[in-house]
């Protein structure tokens, strides 16, 4: 990964953070959560901070301070539940508990992800 990241740095000018998770192991998140009713309060967020602890005082009041909720985590990964559809709270919230950038896609795009890529 390091390869890709120098790779893109080259090419664009910019220095870039970079995320790698396993296929299947977001298909497997994606295929567990993808029935929620209101799916657009989700977001995938993958990161730099190992595993996240979902019942740590600290973890659930910063989640608690920006209006979402970690609901499940694995290795570099997390998905959050905001309160409000449509609001876009995890990154911020994985970044403050992290100490390490972070990005997220909402869950209704990696549902799309996975069913385009996992046909080829």
């Amino acid at each position: 990964m390091d390869a890709a990241a120098a790779a893109i740095a080259i090419r664009s000018g910019h220095v870039r953070d970079m995320f790698w998770i396993a296929f299947q192991d977001v298909a497997a998140v994606v295929d567990r959560y993808a029935g929620v009713s209101e799916p657009r309060r989700f977001e995938f967020t993958a990161h730099r901070g190992g595993t996240i602890d979902l019942v740590d005082a600290q973890v659930v009041g910063e989640a608690d301070r920006n209006r979402c909720e970690l609901v499940d985590t694995g290795p570099r990964w997390a998905l959050v539940r905001n309160r409000i559809a449509g609001e876009g709270h995890a990154t911020p919230t994985l970044e403050r508990i992290t100490g390490h950038p972070a990005t997220s896609r909402g869950l209704p795009s990696m549902v799309r992800l996975v069913l385009r890529f996992r046909s080829r």
